[in-house]
């Protein structure tokens, strides 16, 4: 059986990995770094070999900004459900949201600044976005003021009002 570290040497890898290189200018995708040790990422992971990832689940980062992705997704992920939870999503709210946002997404599936405009939009809504401070200030988080994604997720410290 052939190890992930094994399959990244692969000549099938290596060329894949060239591309995204390419397409990324040669620079993370993070911080914008052209001397540092660059590394492709996989965003997400489809059934197959890493070489068969769509171009949107791969992306140029340097070594530090790899690392910090790595260690920190987990986390974020994990505090973005819980946010969703103490907000008093339930499974059928999160689908309908999946589904509300899908199409918005299309035909650049992944793409994640339309992903964050939709939401941005979904928040220009007077009442969605009450609703949303309501039910997070009842929840006991803070909900920041609209403008960007850290905004969106309450991460600038800012007033939710």
């Amino acid at each position: 059986m052939t190890t992930y570290s094994q399959k990244l040497k692969d000549p099938r890898w290596q060329k894949r990995r060239l591309k995204i290189l390419d397409r990324d200018n040669w620079a993370c995708q993070v911080c914008h770094d052209t001397e540092e040790t660059l590394h492709v990422h996989h965003l997400w992971y489809e059934k197959g070999e890493p070489w068969d990832s769509p171009d949107e689940a791969l992306e140029t980062l340097c070594a530090n900004c790899h690392e910090d992705e790595t260690a920190l997704r987990p986390m974020n992920e994990r505090d973005l459900i819980d946010m969703l939870r103490k907000c008093g999503f339930r499974a059928t709210d999160i689908h309908e949201l999946r589904c509300a946002l899908y199409p918005l997404l299309l035909p650049n599936r992944y793409d994640k600044a339309k992903l964050i405009l939709a939401f941005e939009v979904m928040l220009t809504n007077k009442e969605t976005r009450e609703l949303l401070i309501t039910t997070a200030a009842n929840a006991g988080l803070s909900i920041g003021r609209i403008g960007t994604a850290n905004h969106l997720l309450g991460c600038d410290g800012q007033d939710g009002h």
